[in-house]
């Protein structure tokens, strides 16, 4: 999903920050340091990570938006309490991709959840102000 973040046109003047990609530890959670998740995706500001910091071996610094995808190994529980950790460490967004309905569920760091259809868009919201990725093009039809 980083990747087809990066592919996404963003405003002209949307120089705010960088994907993360798939690959990226976060060490986010107060107290709980062997607790490094690598979620599929996000994206974090300049206000919260200069472009002039680059980060060495693990991201120490909340993201506003991090990307999972479900996979067959995942359990509902175990999504929720990664979604419930991330909006406690600070991550202002999270998308919730489910392949196999070809959906995806959004959470807010206000405590408000929106489940988006295969026919609607994930959008930035004010984390990437601009930004329009329909479902269809990241989750195609078998």
């Amino acid at each position: 999903m980083g990747h087809r973040l990066r592919d996404r046109p963003l405003p002209p003047d949307a120089a705010i920050g960088r994907v993360l990609p798939f690959d990226t530890g976060l060490r986010i959670f107060s107290g709980r340091s062997e607790r490094v998740p690598r979620p599929d995706g996000g994206f974090i500001s300049y206000r919260r990570l200069p472009a002039s910091e680059s980060p060495e071996g693990f991201l120490s610094v909340p993201p506003e938006l991090v990307i999972e995808s479900v996979s067959g190994s995942d359990s509902s529980g175990g999504i929720d309490r990664k979604v419930e950790e991330y909006l406690r460490a600070g991550v202002r967004l999270v998308w919730v991709l489910q392949p196999a309905t070809r959906t995806a569920m959004v959470y807010r760091a206000d405590g408000t959840v929106a489940r988006i259809p295969s026919a609607g868009a994930l959008d930035g919201e004010d984390v990437l102000p601009g930004f329009r990725c329909e479902l269809a093009t990241i989750m195609p039809r078998a």
